[in-house]
């Protein structure tokens, strides 16, 4: 299991650099990664509020890239970022959740199982569901409609990132 970890590691470490290279004219914002003391903090504050931790294939991802803000995809790391030389925020995971919390969350019934980590350029957003395990693309305008779900990150960053980036032909 370790070692198919590892490999999913190299795989999306690989897949971020390509992103980069492929588009460094655009300068995708690609933050530097982050470690395990920060992953754990920003997990605490979350469970400390009762939402769920940071889940391990997102964690891994931060562990290569800590926070991602490309062609109107938002992925957020553990603290808030402005992007230099423009007036763009990239959020943190921690706030967005209390946030869509707040503003959602009895409305839709959506209880404190979703952390939510991102947003693409139609304004949908990136959640990661707790009761079920699975990364979620849902609805900006219902909230509970799920567009589509995968297992784990990877699996979900390929889908809604990089195949859409990259051509591989």
């Amino acid at each position: 299991m370790k070692r198919k970890i590892i490999n999913k590691i190299k795989t999306l470490a690989q897949k971020i650099s390509q992103i980069k290279r492929r588009y460094s004219d655009t300068n995708p914002m690609i933050l530097p990664s982050i470690d395990d003391e920060e992953i754990n903090r920003c997990s605490r504050c979350l469970t400390e509020k009762s939402f769920p931790p940071i889940p391990q294939g997102y964690a891994e991802f931060l562990k290569i890239c800590g926070g991602y803000a490309f062609d109107g995809v938002q992925l957020n790391g553990t603290k808030r970022v402005k992007e230099k030389g423009s007036s763009f925020i990239l959020n943190d995971i921690a706030a967005e959740t209390f946030e869509m919390y707040k503003d959602y969350g009895e409305e839709y019934e959506l209880g404190k199982s979703l952390l939510w980590f991102g947003t693409d350029a139609c304004g949908d957003y990136l959640t990661y569901d707790d009761k079920t395990g699975m990364y979620q693309h849902r609805s900006h305008e219902s909230k509970v409609h799920v567009y589509f779900e995968c297992e784990t990150f990877e699996d979900f960053f390929d889908k809604k990132i990089y195949e859409l980036l990259i051509d591989d032909k």
